[in-house]
């Protein structure tokens, strides 16, 4: 099962409380991708990003945030034209939530290799973190044409169409995550949520429940059971 606790969630998604007339309709969706918005490739490893040679993983590790960027400032001034020292770079200033400066650098790294799926991913995470929702998407797609068999790209995609409130196009793209990966809970309890939020009681009840089976001791177990409660004692 893909990991699912990184960063922070932007809204609730269940009820707590069963209405007296009629099903609720879901009104609030959470950022799924607050799960697993990570980079596809960490600015942690040395040998996989060409760090300076002087780089000091201690200090990075340590909290020095500015003297990590520094060092990996260096590394481009040096290697303009290497793509993962762009990459390192770019994931730096993000971690450090200074995005905006690094999208040229994700981009370039895009440029210099446009066949890598993960430069386009940590690019798609980028403009996500930003709210720039329409381009992540852009950006994801592009991934999975060139590594469609990925399946934390294609709950990416999923998550950030969901966020837009494409729930339709959620359902499809959660659809194929599950079948890259039949063990994720978490696009089983996405997949759930576009089709609340599409009114497709039945179809959600189903995926919710497949979820649970997947995740029965999930922190928000309860509250799925509660709104299958919802969705299964109405008229």
């Amino acid at each position: 099962m893909l990991g699912m606790a990184f960063l922070l969630g932007v809204g609730a998604l269940l009820q707590t409380e069963p209405s007296e007339a009629a099903v609720q309709p879901v009104t609030a969706l959470p950022d799924l991708l607050a799960a697993r918005r990570k980079p596809a490739v960490t600015a942690e490893s040395r040998t996989r990003h060409n760090a300076p040679s002087g780089f000091d993983e201690a200090t990075y590790a340590a909290g020095d945030g500015a003297r990590a960027l520094a060092q990996f400032k260096d590394a481009v001034d040096r290697n303009p034209d290497n793509a993962q020292a762009l990459t390192s770079l770019g994931l730096m200033l993000v971690r450090l939530q200074r995005t905006e400066e690094a999208l040229p650098h994700l981009h370039r790294a895009i440029a210099l290799e446009p066949n890598k799926a993960t430069y386009r991913v940590n690019l798609a995470n980028a403009l996500a973190q930003l709210n720039r929702l329409k381009e992540a998407v852009e950006a994801y797609r592009e991934a999975q044409r060139i590594q469609p068999s990925d399946p934390i790209t294609a709950f990416h995609l999923a998550a950030t169409l969901q966020k837009m409130g494409e729930y339709a196009a959620a359902v499809e793209a959660f659809q194929k995550a599950i079948s890259l990966d039949r063990a994720d809970a978490g696009s089983r309890l996405g997949l759930a949520r576009s089709y609340d939020a599409l009114n497709r009681w039945p179809e959600a009840i189903e995926a919710y429940n497949a979820y649970l089976q997947l995740a029965p001791s999930a922190p928000d177990a309860h509250q799925v059971r509660t709104r299958i409660g919802q969705l299964t004692t109405q008229p």
